[in-house]
């Protein structure tokens, strides 16, 4: 079925008619359809790349030196200090912030994200869109759960994060630490794809053999302002803790759109980027990306699992 394109509301968007059977395929097949539309709509809209190859091209995953001028960072942190709940036992705190910390946040967005655009867009070769932000605090604490142990995030292989510090991240601080997509591709050789919660390791080098040549991992040291960019589905990371008080962060969960992510949120609103949401389990064809049912047992493709965009050819 030909794909049919309408606008709704200022934005390009699709004919439902012409897109729902693509929800009766795998999920990370469907959404790298999605990605490819995408990117045929930006060729021609603009059809000379914004950005050269960058490290998020290379390995997964980028520093953003002041993304966000310190000060606002640290007030931003402030506010966490008053809005955080408790969460015994818990390393990660997620904050419910109130109407003026959202304003604060979408400033922030408004303001600062139009200097990663052409870095964005240039790697995922479309337009891109904010799909939710998380707020999020880390402290020690005695479980620290399975976000701090080596993963990849079981969503669209498209799925960008930016970690947004607050705080001021040192050689001590609580941090990701990332592995680039070389070497999270020979972990996949080793058969370690996307191993459930409770199969997730600290050791990966307990992966290879003695004198197999060693797996080089980066823990970023920034200052508050700063951000990393990286692929969380594509390249193994995971949550490091120290015993140095907390971290703060402003996460922001980007997928490809066809339309500029400014336009969307002039459109769209803004209440849709604090609601909790999936970002594998949603029906990315319509305006307003409704859920769909989850399942069990999704089979990862070989070319996923191997942290490709799209299916090999």
């Amino acid at each position: 079925m030909e794909i049919q394109l309408t606008q709704q509301d200022g934005l390009l968007a699709f004919d439902d008619a012409s897109t729902s059977h693509y929800l009766t395929w795998n999920p990370m097949v469907f959404h790298a359809e999605f990605h490819r539309i995408c990117q045929q709509i930006y060729q021609q809209m603009r059809p000379e790349p914004a950005y050269g190859q960058s490290a998020l091209h290379k390995v997964g995953f980028d520093v953003i030196d002041q993304m966000v001028p310190a000060d606002e960072a640290r007030g931003l942190s402030d506010i966490y200090a008053h809005e955080a709940i408790e969460q015994e036992g818990s390393a990660n705190t997620v904050i419910t912030p109130s109407p003026k910390l959202k304003t604060d946040i979408i400033n922030v967005i408004n303001n600062y994200l139009a200097g990663t655009e052409a870095l964005i867009e240039s790697y995922l070769g479309c337009f891109f869109r904010v799909h939710h932000v998380d707020l999020m605090r880390s402290r020690p604490a005695e479980d620290l759960g399975h976000s701090y142990k080596w993963h990849r995030d079981f969503d669209p292989m498209s799925k960008i994060h930016i970690l947004i510090y607050l705080t001021d991240c040192g050689p001590e601080s609580p941090a990701t630490e990332f592995m680039n997509l070389d070497d999270t591709r020979r972990c996949v050789d080793q058969g370690y794809i996307f191993p459930a919660q409770t199969k997730r390791i600290d050791n990966i080098g307990s992966l290879f053999e003695d004198g197999t040549a060693p797996i080089k991992t980066v823990r970023p040291e920034l200052k508050a302002g700063d951000a990393t960019i990286f692929t969380p589905s594509r390249i193994l990371h995971r949550g490091v803790m120290f015993d140095e008080d907390y971290r703060d962060l402003l996460v922001l969960n980007i997928l490809p759109s066809l339309n500029p992510w400014d336009a969307e949120i002039d459109h769209l609103g803004t209440e849709r980027l604090f609601a909790p949401s999936d970002t594998l389990f949603f029906d990315p064809f319509t305006q307003f990306k409704p859920l769909i049912e989850s399942a069990d047992g999704i089979e990862v493709p070989i070319w996923a699992q191997h942290g490709y965009h799209f299916p090999l050819t």
